[in-house]
């Protein structure tokens, strides 16, 4: 029988944002609905189709990024990676749009929602450990999520790749979330939901590694190289890990 890890020295807990506290597939599907609304007539494909044809143009993108043909740049700007897919989908598309990348941006912020229970768990956590996040992109946007999602108030650390020029999976951003909240590695525990930018980086110091399998269709399938110390499939599973 494996061991069970022992969480009893954690002080720290960091989670990833998108797909982990913030239901990220359902802000993608919400702001490429509102997107397919506006071009439908010239489309050749239904909503569904659509939606499916998005996530597996993202996944070949971060694929295609992991082997370095393509940089991240790539696809963090989302302008010129929803022009790459409009464009692929059907000819004259991208014409319905002054700036599709803006208008993506608005909807995703609008679609902003937490997995359930997420802020009663955070609550909880927060009155036991010190909370903060660890999270790609750029300070604004996940900033901006934090706070229409009414959680910013249980985060005393937030590291924000942009904001430290520091990419997942470079563990030194993992070495610094630590650093700010003045814990060693081994005191630390991180909530993310992906291997290759969350658990690997983090085990890989010596941090506690909780795998959030919340999501349907993204990174659904990915592959345990390295493993999770727990993995979940809900949010109030984590009252269960560190507060039974």
């Amino acid at each position: 029988m494996p061991k069970t890890p022992d969480v009893s020295k954690i002080k720290a807990i960091f989670f990833d944002l998108d797909g982990t506290l913030t239901d990220y597939e359902a802000s993608v599907d919400y702001a490429m609905t509102r997107l397919w609304e506006m071009l439908k007539g010239d489309c050749p494909l239904c909503l569904d189709a659509f939606l499916r044809a998005q996530w597996e143009f993202m996944a070949e993108m971060e694929d295609k990024e992991a082997r370095g043909e393509v940089p991240r740049s790539f696809l963090k700007d989302r302008r010129t990676r929803n022009e790459e897919f409009l464009n692929r989908i059907g000819p004259r598309l991208i014409e319905h749009f002054d700036d599709v990348g803006e208008l993506y941006t608005r909807y995703r912020e609008e679609g902003v929602a937490l997995y359930p229970s997420t802020s009663d768990v955070l609550g909880e956590l927060s009155r036991r450990f010190a909370l903060g996040v660890i999270t790609e992109g750029d300070g604004p946007n996940q900033r901006m999520q934090l706070e229409k999602a009414g959680i910013a108030r249980f985060f005393a650390h937030l590291v924000i790749s942009d904001e430290l020029r520091l990419h997942k999976p470079d563990a030194a951003l993992f070495r610094k979330a630590c650093e700010m909240a003045r814990v060693q590695p081994q005191q630390a525990a991180l909530v993310g939901d992906r291997i290759d930018w969350d658990i690997a980086p983090a085990k890989g110091i010596g941090m506690l590694t909780v795998l959030s399998r919340q999501q349907k269709h993204y990174r659904v399938n990915q592959t345990f190289d390295v493993r999770p110390d727990f993995a979940i499939t809900g949010v109030k599973q984590l009252l269960e890990i560190f507060c039974s």
